[in-house]
């Protein structure tokens, strides 16, 4: 795992230098650049694999492509005995030859044949054209700015403001996105100037900056025929491969357990192909209702491992959020970014990669919300009585554990009125709701407020052709927002500021698509629970526990922000700051944190995006 940035223009070394610094920490052990009359290149290296001859930037065999990729390729030792068949002579056993090797012999079909997350940026010299290109996923991150006389990219968003050495304007449709979805995009970022390669794309850039976008990943959406039993033993055998591929390294690894299924998935399959090398990590809380660090313990004590502990209190937490603001590079409302990144700076001092689960809730449609939605499907007649329901379920009082009653029904009242599957769910799930986002930020109307909304789900499910099931478009609806926008970054950032690589099994590609095709009959059947999850855990281990109530990374920021954080946040909504910032109308703010604090209603998520964003504003932007 690495850190790649550069850009075409004119030569400028200490330009590069400062670029090729602000990465380090992707890339904490080898450097290298190259430079000629059109192109600029700088690499930070992480060793994983091939440990002496893997750094890079690589030249292909005929000295016309000059690459750099950022990531891990699983099938690259395939790839690699078939360019040798044609001729190919390599220089490393990396698989990041393999990328540039591979383009010379295939041009940008190669990205087709790639299996694994990956951020590549090429240099055709014959086409006198820099390619970038981002994984079908978008596990790994590229970013680019087009200037008046030089186009940059980079791995993170800092690395270009840093490069641009312009002040950078805010996004006024970005700014909609994140307080809605909590973050930003799509091809956007917070900021106008600096865009991202989308997830299955490459694009080119010229010599005069001229830009073209393609779309090169398109999944095959159709539906298999199987009985259950068929369909759990082949996602079962894929599950199994998926994992072994992430198990190859010549680095020590981990594995990520929070007492989830999902991980226990993981380290279940970790057990069953027999490395006990590899060692556990786990985090426990103060607050014992978003704790869940003795399951975890009990899942790795029951396949044969010594989990590794790590406490997080509320006050190691609430410091943290320096290094949050730091490294997101733009505002992301997740506060379980908090344990990732105290755990991957525990990681890092045992092991250089790390196993998670990140991808099983979308690809098992295992999110509690879920359940709310074929509830209120199923009593989709008496639709029209449920806003009469509202006043009461806003006003069942919540207590700021995890996921608690009144919280739950706090929420449930947001989206009861609506009967698209989208909209209903961002409003369940999001921050703002698009009244309370039109007040925050003084819109004119509701419209530019839905309709970027339904324009960017509706993007996203469009550009992959004819869905042909509901739970295809929950699914790939999910991966291409909350999943790729939210969880990957937070992974990614949090990971890569310790200088650890994350690799999540279950978005194996091949294991996504096959699970995507699926018949909603089977795929279905108690939406919310997982159960064919569960019904391969059940080899590994006791129903005991499995059964359990879990959840992933919760962090108890409802109650934080009426104390530790509670200073703070009255400092960024002071009318003096507001007025300054110019973004936002502070009255419904206000009103928010005093029902906060009173415990009249629980507006943890609103007002937690809300201090991030300004946090991050007042580090990047005043």
């Amino acid at each position: 795992m690495c850190g790649i940035a550069g850009f075409i223009g004119k030569p400028d070394q200490l330009l590069l230098d400062a670029m090729s610094e602000s990465l380090k920490h992707r890339g904490p052990d080898d450097e290298g650049k190259y430079t000629r009359e059109e192109v600029n290149f700088a690499f930070r290296r992480m060793s994983v694999l091939d440990l002496s001859n893997g750094n890079q930037p690589i030249k292909s065999q005929n000295q016309k492509i000059i690459g750099m990729v950022n990531g891990e390729i699983y099938n690259y030792k395939t790839l690699r005995s078939e360019l040798i068949s044609r001729g190919i002579k390599f220089t490393t056993n990396s698989d990041s030859e393999v990328v540039i090797q591979g383009y010379q012999t295939w041009g940008t079909d190669v990205f087709k044949k790639l299996r694994g997350m990956f951020a590549i940026a090429l240099w055709d010299d014959d086409a006198k054209k820099l390619i970038l290109a981002r994984d079908p996923i978008g596990k790994k991150p590229l970013h680019y700015l087009i200037d008046s006389n030089k186009a940059f990219f980079s791995s993170e968003i800092k690395t270009i403001h840093i490069a641009n050495q312009k002040k950078l304007s805010l996004n006024p449709e970005s700014i909609i996105e994140y307080f809605s979805f909590e973050s930003i995009g799509n091809d956007r970022t917070i900021f106008n100037e600096v865009l991202k390669v989308q997830a299955g794309h490459y694009i080119t850039i010229d010599i005069n900056l001229k830009v073209e976008k393609f779309k090169y990943f398109q999944p095959n959406l159709t539906l298999q025929s199987g009985t259950k039993e068929q369909f759990t033993t082949e996602v079962e055998r894929r599950l199994t491969e998926a994992v072994e591929k992430r198990l190859v390294a010549d680095v020590p690894i981990g594995v990520f357990l929070s007492g989830g299924i999902d991980s226990a998935m993981v380290m279940s399959k970790i057990a069953q192909l027999g490395r006990k090398d590899v060692k556990v990590f786990t985090a426990s809380f103060d607050d014992r209702s978003y704790d869940e660090s003795k399951e975890a313990q009990e899942i790795a004590q029951f396949l044969g491992f010594n989990s590794i502990p790590l406490k997080i209190t509320s006050e190691s937490a609430m410091a943290a959020l320096d290094s949050v603001i730091d490294c997101i590079d733009e505002p992301l409302s997740d506060p379980a970014i908090i344990p990732q990144l105290s755990l991957s700076k525990l990681a890092k001092e045992e092991v250089d990669v790390v196993l998670t689960g990140d991808g099983g809730d979308e690809l098992f449609l295992g999110y509690q919300n879920f359940k709310a939605h074929r509830i209120f499907n199923k009593f989709n007649f008496a639709s029209k009585f449920l806003n009469l329901a509202n006043p009461f379920l806003r006003n069942v009082p919540s207590s700021g554990d995890y996921f608690d009653t009144g919280f739950k029904a706090q929420r449930i009242s947001r989206g009861l009125g609506e009967k698209n599957f989208w909209l209903r769910d961002f409003q369940w799930k999001g921050a703002f709701t698009d009244s309370d986002l039109k007040n925050l930020l003084g819109l004119s109307n509701l419209s530019c407020v839905t309709g970027l909304l339904e324009q960017r789900i509706n993007f996203e499910l469009e550009s992959l052709g004819k869905l042909n099931s509901k739970s295809q478009e929950i699914s790939y609806g999910y991966m291409s927002t909350y999943l790729r926008d939210n969880v990957l970054v937070k992974v990614d950032r949090a990971t890569m500021k310790h200088g650890l690589e994350a690799r999540s099994p279950f978005l194996d590609i091949d294991l996504f698509e096959y699970v995507n095709q699926i018949p909603d009959s089977l795929r279905m059947l108690s939406l919310g629970s997982k159960w064919m999850l569960k019904d391969i855990l059940r080899k590994s281990l006791p129903a005991n526990l499995i059964a359990r109530r879990k959840h992933g990374f919760g962090v108890p920021v409802g109650k934080w922000l009426n104390s530790g954080l509670k200073e703070q946040l009255l400092d960024f909504m002071n009318p003096i700051f507001l007025s300054n910032q110019g973004i936002f109308e502070p009255t419904l703010i206000n009103r928010m944190q005093a029902d906060h604090e009173k415990g009249r209603y629980d507006y943890r998520k609103e007002l937690w995006s809300f201090l991030i964003f300004q946090r991050w504003y007042k580090k990047w932007m005043d």
